[in-house]
C-alpha cells in the first residue's frame, strides 16, 4: 500500500518486476574497461534478467548503452544505442526482448561484475516485494500518520534549501528500532541530505510495527519537500 498526505509523501517501498523508467548509474568496473550499470533498469521477465550497462565507445566517441539479457547464467546483448537515445526513449529501450545470442559468463567477461550486481539487485527486489505483499493486508494508515508527525517535528532543514527535495530510504524493525537509513534520492545539497537523515535518526526509536504485520522489518521511503512541508511548519 502507499500512503501520503499534503505535507509529507511516505511510501512503503514498492518493488515489482515492471520496468522502471529512471536512471541510476553505478560503477561496475571490470579490468581496464569502465562499465556502469543502471540499477533502476534491472527487471525480471519470462525467466530472464534484463539490465542496462553504459560504456564509452572509442569508435563512436560517445557513451553507449547496451541492454543485456541473462538467462540461466548465459548473457547476451539485446540492443545498443547512444546514451541520449536511451534517455529519450526509455520505454522502447527497456521493453524486454530476446538477445540474438547468449554466451556463458566467466570472471574475464566484461559483463561479469555488472551481471553479478544485477542479480544482487533483483534478489533484493524480490525480498522487498514479498514484504510489501504481506504489508498490503495490514492497515498501516494510523501507524504512518503518527510516524509522519514524529519525523516532521524533528526535521530542521538548513536555510537556503527551500527548493531541495530529499528522499530517504530507511528500515524499521518489528520493535520500532531503526535498522538502517540511506539517501534514496539526493537533493544535490549535502546539508539538506544530512538534515533529512538526522530527522530519521533523531525520531528513532519508532513505535513497534502493527501486530498484524508478521515480517521482522519494513522498508519505507520518506520524501522531505520544503515547499510542501515548510509551509505548514
Amino acid at each position: 500500500m502507499r500512503y501520503s498526505n499534503l505535507f509529507i509523501t511516505l511510501l512503503l517501498l514498492f518493488v515489482c518486476s515492471n520496468t522502471c523508467y529512471a536512471e541510476n548509474w553505478e560503477e561496475a568496473f571490470n579490468g581496464n574497461k569502465e562499465i556502469y550499470i543502471d540499477t533502476d533498469s534491472v527487471n525480471y521477465h519470462n525467466d530472464s534478467l534484463y539490465y542496462s550497462i553504459k560504456y564509452f565507445d572509442n569508435n563512436l566517441r560517445a557513451d553507449v548503452v547496451a541492454i543485456i539479457q541473462n538467462k540461466e547464467g548465459n548473457a547476451g546483448v539485446v540492443s545498443t544505442c547512444k546514451l541520449y537515445e536511451y534517455q529519450q526513449n526509455f520505454i522502447n529501450a527497456l521493453t524486454p526482448k530476446i538477445a540474438p545470442e547468449l554466451k556463458p559468463l566467466n570472471t574475464n567477461s566484461l559483463l561479469f561484475n555488472a551481471n553479478a550486481r544485477a542479480i544482487e539487485i533483483n534478489n533484493n527486489n524480490q525480498q522487498k516485494s514479498q514484504s510489501i505483499n504481506k504489508a498490503d493486508n495490514v492497515d498501516f494508515r494510523p501507524y504512518m500518520r503518527r510516524l509522519q508527525r514524529r519525523i516532521k517535528r524533528n526535521w530542521e532543514p538548513p536555510k537556503g534549501s527551500e527548493t531541495k527535495k530529499v528522499v530517504v530510504l530507511f528500515k524499521i524493525g518489528k520493535d520500532g528500532s531503526l535498522l538502517s537509513s540511506e539517501i534514496f534520492k539526493a537533493s544535490g545539497d549535502k546539508a539538506a541530505d544530512k538534515a533529512a537523515l538526522m530527522a530519521i535518526a533523531i525520531s528513532a526509536p519508532y513505535e513497534p510495527l502493527p501486530k498484524a504485520y508478521t515480517e521482522e522489518s519494513i522498508d519505507i521511503q520518506f520524501a522531505f519537500d520544503y515547499n510542501v512541508i515548510g509551509s505548514s511548519r
